[in-house]
């Protein structure tokens, strides 16, 4: 078993998967979210998008960077699950924690307050892994050019 099978077939296999859970996490958000306001509604939508289209994207890498051993692959691949995690994962995360502060029986003043300090913490992953997004984009289209 090669190397560059088992890049593309990780490529496969996670973007399936991550398309799978996009589509969970979106009937979710439609179903499920409806005590959130509506900013917390278009965090978690544009999340959801994201993931989604950069599924789609790390499906179609094998076919667009046919050669899986090369550094080109092998970055953008990288780029692009890791900055989906980062993105999508730390907005859904900030959602659903400014959800359990938003219910009734969500804790005492103070617990709501700490669960409110740290989701905006965990909100901060979002601009790295939008960067990383960026960088999976970049690589692809300058690494391609060069041949490698």
């Amino acid at each position: 078993m090669s190397t560059a099978w088992l890049h593309r077939t990780g490529c496969l296999t996670i973007g399936s998967v991550s398309c799978a859970t996009s589509i969970a996490s979106g009937a979710f958000g439609s179903h499920g979210l409806t005590s959130l306001g509506d900013s917390e509604k278009k965090a978690w939508a544009s999340a959801n998008k994201y993931q989604f289209l950069h599924s789609l994207a790390l499906i179609s890498l094998p076919t667009l960077l046919p050669k899986a051993h090369t550094p080109a692959f092998i970055v953008t691949s990288r780029l692009f699950i890791f900055g989906t995690i980062l993105f999508s994962g730390s907005i859904y995360s900030k959602v659903l924690m400014m959800k359990t502060t938003l219910e009734p029986n969500g804790g005492t003043d103070e617990e709501k307050d700490s669960r409110t300090a740290f989701a905006r913490q965990v909100g901060k992953g979002a601009p790295i892994g939008g960067v990383a997004l960026i960088g999976g984009w970049l690589a692809m289209a300058l690494l391609r050019r060069r041949g490698r």
